[in-house]
């Protein structure tokens, strides 16, 4: 056994028989023959058994390594064997064609690929068997253009108002010998290259090859422009390269109004239809006003593509200006429909008695309101004749308000007495009538309806006021107790006076009524506790009696110990609960009566 010099690390080696072991090491040794072992080597060696040098790292690393190789060999030696056959097969020239929307194939300077190499020897004299190698096969194969045109521009939503000038984008990357088309919806060609196909003054074509530059220009754009724009490049056979613009056109609002003509007239209690048809892009929401004040959305009712506005049983308050307005984001519009009521004469009065009296001018006033305007006189009871409109008695006066006056002057006795206003058109009559009067005018109570007394004995002042032009002279009281229910016997009034009023209080003279204000008071007793009680009031002067009020109703309370409060105080909860339920009765008891 000759001696070996070796660089051994990690792992033992074999220098003799296998008696004499393994000897390990980490720098270079001489490995002895037969004679022995090298005492260099043996010093910086260490004896390791058989077991342990196949557990080294290194060793089942190299060995996995080895295992992984041989395995890749044999499989793809199997994979080229059963692919020989199909290499060998000539292509169709409908097979080497090259779709543009794949990649572009590598082409070699040969027409033919090179031989696969098989890594089985076996497997390749199989094949060669099979299908002898006739040698290249000449192939045509078409090459297509070195790019494949494309569009940069994305295709874009355009919103624009009508009159606007917009621009489609289509910038193409090289587009060699092809051509971009430019259509609208995909029906209708507008630009065929830099050929204008749809001849329309409006729309231009900027082309720059330098760039590749071919937008689409539109000017004064229209309601009817709007839709697709779709600049292409086709293919023979292919789907072509295509992008879409979506323009959308605003247009400001339109009514269509019905009836057509803004002014009409209806007779009183027909009903009117407005019509209000509005049209625009976006789609205008619509709203309906009258004489400036907006009806709500309850007034009118949704037609199709706009509003009616429905007037049922038509009356005077119904006569006016009704505006239909549509608003969108681009404008607004309206419409003016002006409704005229035909309708008989109706007539109003403020008073219907007048307390005057003698030696002053007295005025009589009625509003009258009529379509078409009507005809007003006035008539005295006395003899029905109608007053002249202008004498030394009597002046008449119209107004453009449909205010009718007719003015006394210096009045007397005499001129006491019932007066009509009439008024008249070809729809109807009507008439207000208003009595000149020189008594004095009904009492106004100023008393409150709920007392509290600290008294063992129930009593009620009563107070109230009167106008009159001339002085007052008596005043009457009458009272009686309510009566609750029908079964309940006729309760019959308790009268306190005539009393003659020696010292009548002269408040103030009223200078819009032009009469003097009196005052007057009186106490109402025996009444008894917490009943209610019903009073009028009526007073005289030269030219008679008033006539009596509305009865007024009271209720006398005891005030319960410890009660601080005025006489006439409700200030604690339980007075405004008593006060609650006395009004509630006479409610009831009101109800009963009517």
């Amino acid at each position: 056994m000759t001696t070996t010099k070796v660089k051994n690390e990690d792992c033992c080696i074999s220098v003799g028989s296998p008696e004499e072991g393994l000897v390990c090491g980490s720098e270079e040794g001489v490995l002895p023959g037969e004679g022995g072992i090298d005492e260099r080597v043996k010093s910086r060696s260490r004896l390791c058994s058989p077991f342990s040098s196949i557990l080294s790292t290194t060793s089942l690393m190299w060995m996995l390594l080895i295992f992984t190789s041989c395995c890749i060999i044999l499989m793809s030696s199997s994979s080229l064997s059963s692919l020989a056959p199909a290499v060998r097969t000539t292509r169709s020239p409908q097979q080497q064609t090259h779709h543009p929307s794949q990649s572009p194939p590598a082409f070699s300077s040969s027409a033919t690929s090179p031989p696969l190499r098989s890594a089985n020897l076996n497997d390749q004299n199989e094949i060669n068997n099979e299908t002898e190698d006739p040698g290249p096969v000449p192939v045509k194969v078409e090459k297509p253009a070195n790019n494949t045109p494309v569009i940069l521009s994305i295709g874009q939503e355009i919103v624009a108002r009508e009159n606007d000038s917009v621009s489609f984008p289509c910038e193409v990357k090289d587009l060699g010998e092809f051509v971009v088309l430019w259509r609208k919806e995909m029906s209708r060609i507008l630009y065929a290259g830099t050929l204008q196909v749809w001849k329309d003054a409006r729309i231009r074509l900027s082309n720059n090859n330098a760039n590749g530059n071919f937008n689409l220009h539109l000017n004064g754009v229209k309601e009817d422009d709007a839709g697709e724009y779709v600049c292409m490049i086709s293919y023979p056979g292919t789907t072509p390269v295509l992008v879409t613009h979506h323009l959308r056109v605003l247009v400001p609002p339109t009514i269509d109004q019905t009836p057509k003509h803004p002014r009409l007239a209806v007779r009183k209690g027909e009903e009117v239809v407005l019509g209000c048809k509005a049209k625009g892009i976006p789609p205008p929401s619509v709203r309906w006003r009258k004489n400036r004040i907006e009806y709500g959305r309850d007034s009118w009712s949704d037609a199709g593509e706009g509003t009616n506005l429905t007037i049922w049983n038509v009356t005077r308050k119904d006569t006016g200006s009704y505006v239909c307005t549509a608003t969108n984001e681009v404008g607004e519009s309206t419409v003016t429909f002006k409704v005229d009521v035909l309708y008989p004469p109706e007539v109003e009065v403020d008073n219907r008695i007048i307390h005057t009296g003698v030696g002053i001018d007295e005025t009589l006033t009625c509003r009258v309101y009529a379509e078409p305007p009507a005809d007003v006189i006035w008539t005295r009871e006395r003899d029905s004749k109608q007053i002249p409109n202008s004498t030394d008695k009597f002046i008449t006066h119209r107004d453009s308000q449909g205010e009718a006056t007719l003015k006394i002057l210096n009045v007397n006795q005499e001129d006491f007495d019932n007066y009509t206003c009439l008024a008249s058109n070809t729809y109807g009559v009507q008439s207000e009538r208003i009595e000149l009067v020189a008594f004095p005018s009904t009492a106004r109570i100023k008393s409150r309806d709920n007392l509290w007394l600290h008294s063992d004995h129930a009593y009620y002042d009563l107070s109230w006021e009167v106008a009159s032009y001339t002085a007052v002279t008596k005043y009457q009281v009458r009272y009686r107790r309510v009566q609750m229910n029908e079964t309940e016997e006729e309760i019959h009034w308790n009268t306190i006076g005539p009393i003659d009023i020696e010292r009548s209080r002269q408040v103030t003279f009223d200078r819009q009524d032009r009469n003097f204000v009196y005052q007057g008071e009186a106490r109402i007793h025996p009444i008894d506790w917490e009943t209610v009680y019903e009073v009028q009031v009526e007073v005289e002067n030269a030219f008679g009696w008033s006539r009596p009020n509305e009865a007024f109703h009271f209720t006398v309370f005891s005030a319960p110990p410890g009660y601080s409060g005025s006489s006439s105080s409700l200030s604690s909860p339980v007075n405004g609960i008593l006060a609650f339920l006395t009004s509630l009765l006479i409610l009831i008891h009101s109800s009963f009566s009517r």
